[in-house]
């Protein structure tokens, strides 16, 4: 219950810098002014008198960093439609899908429902594989685009979402297969998400990630088993992805996605007029024509006198 007391100039100053700020962090108070910054001792509880005077101002110091701001959150910002026993269950897929793959960093890659089950049931198999997508979901058009949310909430397919590095802040009933592991793992708050990475979020689960002060997800949507709909696969992707996976073709001998997308923007795979090399190489390897004699009439008379000779053990056909 201690007073704070900071010189009246130091606030003057405050209000003239643009985007200076005051910040109190626990037992600390730093002052930004841009490219001034100055803090305080700890405040000790022991001190007689509750007044605090601000310390010598220090430059390019490091500040002491806040808590993490949550600039949007979109599941308590989107869910706003209240959802009752008179909804479709489908509504409530469609809000599931609207607060867990943002535009801008979410695409949708359909995929076919044996290919997921596939990947739930044997990780060490080649559906997984499959589901590991190379595309950008930041952009909407372009070999590299992920395709945007489905229009059909029940579309089986994977949710591409552009959030490597960002923080898990709450997972009930996720499960996460790591890049390279053989098996699902449950997902636990804190955890840090990687390029590669596969998520399960079950109907009944709930996940809450934040990715630079946006937080996405969804809580248990249980009242929409009756959709049909029993969960969503989440794939992975950021900037360690799209430059490695995109350049990692698909089978040995195969083009990576890189290599396509670099050939169509270049015209590498249009045809274009025959070059020398080209006219002397097919010359080389192709058919010639061989040009013979035309025979006369006498001479082809000839070749037919002996014609039962020539055809001798061959039946004959009835209407010859």
């Amino acid at each position: 219950d201690g007073k704070i007391v900071i010189p009246r100039g130091l606030i003057e100053s405050l209000a003239r810098s643009p985007g200076g700020d005051i910040v109190i962090d626990r037992n600390r108070i730093m002052i930004d002014l841009g490219d001034l910054r100055t803090r305080t001792d700890p405040i000790r509880p022991d001190l007689e008198s509750p007044d605090l005077a601000i310390g010598e101002a220090r430059r390019n110091e490091k500040p002491l960093e806040p808590e993490r701001q949550v600039r949007f959150d979109a599941i308590r910002t989107l869910q706003v439609e209240r959802i009752d026993q008179d909804s479709k269950p489908m509504d409530r897929v469609r809000q599931r899908v609207e607060t867990l793959c943002l535009e801008g960093m979410c695409g949708f890659v359909r995929r076919g429902q044996r290919h997921l089950a596939n990947c739930l049931k044997n990780p060490t198999g080649r559906s997984c594989g499959a589901l590991r997508e190379v595309c950008d979901p930041r952009v909407s058009e372009g070999l590299l685009s992920c395709g945007r949310r489905p229009a059909d909430y029940s579309d089986s397919g994977v949710f591409v979402i552009w959030a490597e590095g960002a923080q898990v802040r709450l997972a009930e009933a996720a499960r996460l297969l790591r890049d390279g592991a053989r098996k699902w793992v449950p997902l636990r708050g804190n955890e840090r998400l990687q390029a590669g990475d596969l998520l399960y979020l079950p109907i009944n689960g709930r996940l809450e990630i934040d990715s630079d002060g946006v937080v996405f997800g969804d809580h248990n949507a249980d009242d929409a088993r009756k959709s049909g709909v029993s969960g969503h696969v989440i794939s992975i992707v950021g900037n360690s992805s799209a430059s490695t996976r995109l350049a990692t073709p698909a089978r040995p001998g195969a083009l990576s996605a890189a290599a396509i997308a670099a050939g169509v923007e270049t015209n590498r795979f249009q045809s274009g007029a025959v070059i020398d090399e080209q006219y002397r190489r097919s010359v080389a390897h192709g058919a010639r024509a061989i040009s013979r004699p035309r025979l006369t009439l006498k001479q082809i008379e000839a070749i037919n006198a002996d014609f039962d000779t020539l055809h001798e053990g061959l039946e004959e056909e009835d209407d010859r």
